[in-house]
């Protein structure tokens, strides 16, 4: 059998952090003052629930799909959604 280098482990995976870097850089947020947040399909109250997220989670932040009262988040779980901003603290 052939045995893996570390050299042939190490590439693949440079590849894909590099990959991950060009993307625009995603702020961190963290759920506060609500207990059960929902997660919606769309950015508005009406939208449908995809699930909720306890206070104190983190979700990552995409800016680019936010809007003036919504982020665009993906849960720890790998959920995407929206949350209401003013339940969402961005960590610096």
């Amino acid at each position: 059998p052939m045995e893996e280098t570390v050299e042939d482990v190490v590439e693949p995976v440079k590849e894909t952090v590099k990959a991950s870097e060009t993307k625009a850089p995603s702020n961190v947020g963290v759920v506060s003052g609500c207990d059960k947040l929902r997660v919606r399909k769309a950015p508005s109250l009406s939208a449908g629930v995809v699930c909720t997220i306890n206070e104190s989670s983190a979700v990552v932040i995409d800016d680019a799909g936010s809007t003036t009262e919504f982020y665009k988040v993906c849960t720890e779980a790998g959920v995407e959604g929206y949350c209401m901003k003013k339940y969402i603290t961005v960590k610096a």
